[in-house]
């Protein structure tokens, strides 16, 4: 398990750090030429081990694509932020959904790591984290609806990164460290 969630930090982590590398050093085209071949490669490598791809792979794959397009054909950087925020309007509405069904954010967020201990939560225990999680998915649209207004590319790369994977995983373990509380305190009163 520990070894599973490693490799899907790596492939969040990863392609960030290549795709700044090559901007620094040859420029916006390049480096999203390089973020897509890794990012293709660690979905090949993943479908051919497991039969199948998941849903970040997949929303990461597009996002990349259509950033690449958006870039090519207007020749504007900050472009490349478009179908992300596009990306993330969707999943907050989807979040929206979810929230009014009574169903769990956290649930959905977490599928792709398969942790087994997160099956024997039940939905109902996370769904007052969805006003956290639904906050988050906000405040993502807002940074770059901003960002793209008011700043400039490596800025809002950095702002984006930072409100991206590094937000995604602290907001995941405050998720889990209500989630422990919440279990234990309900496991001392049935006692």
């Amino acid at each position: 398990m520990r070894k599973n969630i490693i490799k899907q930090l790596a492939y969040l982590i990863l392609p960030t750090v290549i795709f700044y590398i090559c901007y620094a050093y040859m420029g916006i085209l390049y480096a999203m030429l390089a973020s897509l071949a890794f990012t293709l490669a660690a979905i090949v490598s993943h479908y051919v081990k497991y039969k199948r791809l998941t849903n970040t792979q997949v929303f990461g794959v597009i996002g990349l694509a259509l950033s690449f397009i958006a870039i090519i054909y207007t020749d504007n950087e900050k472009l490349y932020y478009v179908p992300a925020l596009v990306n993330n309007c969707v999943f907050a509405c989807f979040a929206i959904a979810l929230s009014i069904k009574r169903k769990s954010i956290f649930h959905y967020v977490t599928k792709d790591f398969n942790l087994p201990w997160t099956k024997n939560i039940a939905e109902s225990e996370c769904v007052p984290l969805n006003i956290l999680w639904l906050a988050f998915f906000l405040l993502k649209i807002v940074s770059k609806v901003v960002g793209i207004l008011f700043l400039d590319f490596k800025v809002l790369y950095w702002l984006v990164f930072i409100l991206g994977d590094p937000m995604t995983i602290a907001l995941v373990a405050y998720s889990i460290f209500f989630l422990g509380r919440k279990i234990s305190v309900a496991q001392k009163t049935q006692e």
